[in-house]
């Protein structure tokens, strides 16, 4: 498939009244060649005064005389994309040499003659008057194609109008439009589709993406949607009819630029809506949100009122999370939009926060927490408490913030998520100051303990702390550590010796195990 300009063949031509007495003498199969121009050439050297299109009106003689200067004079004119040659029969040239005519049909370029007497004004009179009413037409179409596309822009049309009035506009079965992505964003079809930008053939598909022009297969064509050098998404118009009836590139190019401008506008509203939705969270979670028309709407619009129980959730990545899992954010957003749970969400610095509607019969805020851990190992959630009015989410922030910070202080509890009702002792260990923590003497003990490991690279802590989480259960902790339970006495002879302390004493095993998590808590 080709550009088109003018949609006028030689076949076409053929059936003008001028051209009733034209004999087709070769290349009978490149007769839906369309005609660009018609221009008459009865002097030597004939390619030298073609550009390509053109419907070459020559005579036998012309023709036979360039083909003995030149023998590839048919494979010239056939690079040069001329659409036919007519040549007028003369009493010196009988017939056309027979390489010359094999050629031609095997270029399917055809070769057209017409008696001697055939007058070229006549023909090339006819011809340009249909070429420049063509023109004309096209030009009007190209007026109402833009007027229409105009109109749906200032109407503030969406993809789906565009998509609609595409499939009016260029005469195909369908209609997509997708992101950059490949995700769909509109259609228009009578029947599902089965088709993608990305289903083109690979070659076709990383020309499109590097040159930013319409790829073409058959009954297919997908244009980019582009700005500047940047890649938007892709239309793609499928069943097409064969030529003439192919789209105009200019209705193409138009369709394209609209869609550009309804996903910059699209874009700009979802960015302004972001920053706004992202100050308001801030505000709230920040203590300092004053509620006015235009808070009080969105809010609202979110499903969230103040007189409701609400529950912020915090959300943080390990560093480098990003990096190595570029679509963690895409698939963080999808998880949120399939919970059909109304909240308020945005990043705010490093962290990513919502600020959730509670329901107490469904638990919604861990449910949530548990789905966004499953994202990725690289993510840690806490969740504040439940509380109303708008001042308490300030508070239940700071509650998650401490839930976040204790579950990525302590792997040890198993799960990458914690509520902050769930905290008990852990909160107050955490909210300790680090005179009191240093003024306990089971803080020492620990820290002892720390710094022979560190010495000697050994692992009494490790076997200390599953030995408090066992309940002093020596053949348990055996087992959770892999180890033979001789080498577990031997280990815990040696923490009896540094900690200086009976381990088989229950007050003493509470003490060790509350001055190990305010270690850890306070080690970071």
């Amino acid at each position: 498939m080709t550009a088109p300009t003018s949609h006028f063949t030689v076949a076409e031509a053929l059936q003008l009244d001028v051209l009733r007495a034209a004999k087709v003498r070769a290349g009978a199969g490149g007769l839906a060649r369309t005609i660009q121009w018609v221009h008459i050439v009865e002097i030597p050297d004939i390619p030298r005064w073609v550009k390509g299109g053109e419907l070459l009106l020559t005579d036998a003689r012309a023709l036979v005389s360039d083909v003995g200067r030149n023998p590839q004079l048919i494979e010239t004119l056939h690079l040069l994309g001329i659409a036919g040659v007519i040549y007028s029969a003369m009493e010196e040239v009988q017939e056309l040499p027979p390489s010359l005519l094999q050629t031609a049909d095997r270029l399917q370029l055809p070769l057209i003659e017409v008696p001697y007497e055939f007058h070229y004004v006549e023909v090339t009179e006819v011809i340009l008057r249909r070429l420049v009413d063509h023109q004309g037409m096209l030009i009007r179409q190209a007026m109402q194609t833009h007027l229409r596309l105009t109109q749906l822009v200032l109407a503030g049309g969406t993809l789906a109008d565009l998509a609609k009035a595409s499939a009016e506009l260029v005469p195909c079965a369908a209609v997509l439009i997708e992101d950059q992505d490949f995700q769909p964003l509109a259609q228009m079809a009578v029947t599902p589709l089965n088709f993608s930008a990305r289903s083109l053939p690979p070659p076709a598909l990383t020309q499109l993406q590097a040159t930013h022009r319409p790829a073409v297969q058959t009954s297919v064509v997908v244009a980019p949607i582009v700005v500047g050098a940047d890649l938007l998404g892709y239309l793609s118009l499928l069943g097409l009819p064969p030529t003439p009836e192919e789209p105009s590139w200019q209705t193409v190019e138009s369709i394209t630029t609209v869609a550009a401008l309804i996903l910059l506008r699209q874009r700009a509203i979802a960015d302004t809506e972001a920053r706004f939705r992202g100050d308001v969270l801030a505000q709230l979670v920040e203590g300092t949100f004053q509620e006015d028309a235009a808070t009080q709407q969105m809010l609202a619009r979110y499903g969230l009122h103040g007189e409701y129980e609400h529950q912020v959730l915090v959300l943080e990545l390990e560093t480098g999370a990003l990096t190595r899992e570029t679509n963690l954010l895409q698939r963080l957003e999808q998880t949120l939009a399939q919970t059909g749970l109304k909240m308020l969400h945005g990043l705010l610095g490093r962290r990513w926060v919502a600020l959730i509607e509670f329901r107490r019969h469904n638990h919604s805020g861990p449910e949530l927490a548990q789905k966004l851990c499953q994202l990725s190992p690289a993510i840690r959630v806490g969740l504040g408490e439940v509380s109303s009015g708008w001042p308490s989410v300030h508070h239940s922030y700071q509650k998650a913030l401490d839930a976040l910070t204790v579950v990525s202080r302590l792997p040890q509890l198993g799960r990458p998520y914690a509520a902050f009702a769930e905290l008990g002792f852990l909160h107050w260990l955490l909210k300790l100051s680090e005179a009191e923590r240093r003024a306990n003497p089971y803080t020492r003990k620990v820290e002892a303990l720390v710094a022979h490991d560190q010495k000697r690279g050994g692992e009494l802590v490790t076997t200390l702390e599953a030995y408090l989480a066992e309940g002093g259960n020596g053949q348990q902790t055996a087992r959770r550590l892999h180890i033979h339970r001789s080498t577990l006495n031997y280990r815990l002879e040696r923490i009896a010796e540094v900690c200086q302390a009976t381990l088989s004493d229950p007050l003493v095993r509470l003490n060790l195990h509350m001055a190990l998590k305010a270690y850890q808590l306070a080690a970071h």
